[in-house]
C-alpha cells in the first residue's frame, strides 16, 4: 500500500461525481468527501435497510421508511439536496435469504429459478439506475470490495460492471474510486488494510467539514446504538496506538478519510482476500453462514461477472 497525493482533478470545480453505497448510513464515513464532490454530485443506495427491523421489533417496511428519512435528513445537512439521491430499496430481508440458498445449489447453474430471477433483477434495476448517471459522472465512488460486508461488495461489482460497460461504449476513462468500511469483521474499521496494493488517497477534513460530518451522523436515530459501538472500538484502537506514542481519539480518526482507485483487471469471482475463510467473518442467515464461493462469487457469475 502507498499513499500517493489526491489527483488535483478529483474536486475541481464542475467534476461530475456519482457515489453508490449499499445500506442508509454507509455514507456518514465519508461524508468529507461527500461535501467536497458538491455541487455536481448524486448518489444511490441499493438496499432499504431493513435487515435490522426485526431486532428492532419494527415492522421492516417502517423500519425501511424511518432509515431512508435519516438518510436524507443526513445528507441535507452535508448540503446534499432530495434531488441528488436515489433509493433502490432492495430488502436485506430478501438478499440474506438469497445468498444463503445459492450456497445450497451445487453450482450457480443449478441455483433456484426464484434465486436466478431474483439476482437478475437486482443486477438489472442498478444498471438501469446506474447507467444515465455514469455515463454523465467523471468520478465514481462505491464501497471496497473488501470481504467485510456482502452487500458492500454487491454493490461494488454492479457499481464496477456499469462503469466498465459505459468507459468502454464511450471510449474515456471514469475516475472510479473505492471506499474502505470494514474487513475481518470489524478489525480494521474505515481503512484499508496493510497487505492492499496500489495507491491510497487520504483526505483531512477541515473544522467546518467535521462539524458537518458529526451532525450528519446525529440524524440516525435509529443507528445510534451501532454508531457508539463503534466509536468504543476505535476509543479502545486510539489506546493500543499509544503504546506506540501515536494515540488518537475517535474525533482524530474520523477527521481522515480514505480511499483508492479501483485496480483495472480485478477478477469479481475471487475472494477479496484471496483466502475465502477470511471473507465475511459472522455473516449468516438464521445460522447458515453466508461465504464468497457459495454466495458472493454465485450472485456475481450469475449476473454476469467476470
Amino acid at each position: 500500500m502507498k499513499e500517493v497525493p489526491v489527483p488535483q482533478e478529483i474536486f475541481a470545480a464542475g467534476t461530475r461525481h456519482l457515489f453508490v453505497f449499499a445500506h442508509q448510513d454507509d455514507e456518514i464515513p465519508f461524508a468529507g468527501i461527500l461535501q467536497r464532490a458538491l455541487p455536481h454530485a448524486e448518489a444511490v443506495w441499493m438496499t432499504n435497510g431493513d435487515g435490522l427491523a426485526p431486532a428492532a421489533g419494527i415492522a421492516p417496511g417502517e423500519y425501511a421508511e424511518i432509515r431512508e428519512n435519516e438518510t436524507i435528513a443526513a445528507m441535507a445537512v452535508l448540503g446534499w439536496h432530495r434531488s441528488r439521491l436515489d433509493f433502490l430499496r432492495w430488502s436485506e430481508l430478501a438478499l440474506y435469504p438469497l445468498f444463503v440458498s445459492l450456497s445450497r445449489a451445487p453450482s450457480a447453474q443449478t441455483a433456484e429459478a426464484d434465486d436466478r430471477r431474483l439476482v437478475a433483477s437486482v443486477a438489472a434495476s442498478m444498471e438501469e439506475c446506474l447507467t444515465p448517471k455514469v455515463e454523465q459522472a467523471d468520478v465514481v465512488w462505491a464501497q471496497a470490495w473488501q470481504g467485510g460486508h456482502p452487500e458492500h461488495d454487491i454493490a461494488h461489482f454492479l457499481a464496477a460492471k456499469v462503469v466498465k460497460d459505459v468507459s468502454l461504449r464511450q471510449n474515456r476513462r471514469i475516475h472510479f474510486f473505492e471506499l474502505p468500511s470494514y474487513e475481518l469483521t470489524v478489525l480494521v474499521p474505515l481503512r484499508f488494510g496493510p497487505w492492499k496494493r496500489g495507491p491510497v488517497h487520504r483526505i483531512r477534513l477541515t473544522d467546518p467539514e467535521m462539524r458537518l460530518k458529526e451532525a450528519a451522523s446525529s440524524a440516525y436515530r435509529s443507528q445510534a446504538w451501532a454508531f457508539a459501538a463503534f466509536r468504543k472500538i476505535i476509543g479502545f484502537y486510539g489506546v493500543l496506538s499509544a503504546l506506540r506514542l501515536k494515540p488518537f481519539t475517535f474525533r482524530n480518526f474520523g477527521r481522515e478519510e480514505q480511499f483508492g482507485p479501483v485496480p483495472t483487471g480485478r477478477s469479481y469471482l475471487r475472494s477479496p482476500h484471496g483466502f475465502s475463510r477470511l471473507d465475511y467473518i459472522r455473516e449468516d442467515y438464521r445460522g447458515r453462514p453466508v461465504t464468497f464461493p457459495g454466495s458472493i462469487a454465485r450472485f456475481v457469475e450469475l449476473a454476469g461477472g467476470e
